[in-house]
């Protein structure tokens, strides 16, 4: 067989389709930043899972308690260790 020469249609495919691939990864890596946890979720969803479990409010007082109460609502139905 013989080796053929690239005819520009395969560069022009191969990098057509790489410039979309390093596309994609750019947009997964922005999504990944710009939609992840931020500092303060996480104790506002422990908090609100403690205000369903044990009624206490007195944790984070300054955060209204209905917004972690619905945000720490689909926790109740997982079989999540209290720390009381």
């Amino acid at each position: 067989m013989k080796n053929l020469p690239e005819s520009p249609t395969r560069t022009a495919t191969f990098s057509i389709a790489f410039a979309l691939l390093l596309a994609l990864i750019l947009q997964l890596a922005y999504g990944i930043r710009a939609n992840s946890i931020t500092w303060d979720e996480g104790h506002h969803l422990f908090d609100g899972y403690n205000t369903w479990k044990h009624a206490d409010f007195g944790l984070n007082p300054e955060v209204p308690p209905l917004v972690k109460l619905v945000a720490a609502a689909p926790l109740l139905r997982m079989p999540l260790l209290s720390l009381r």
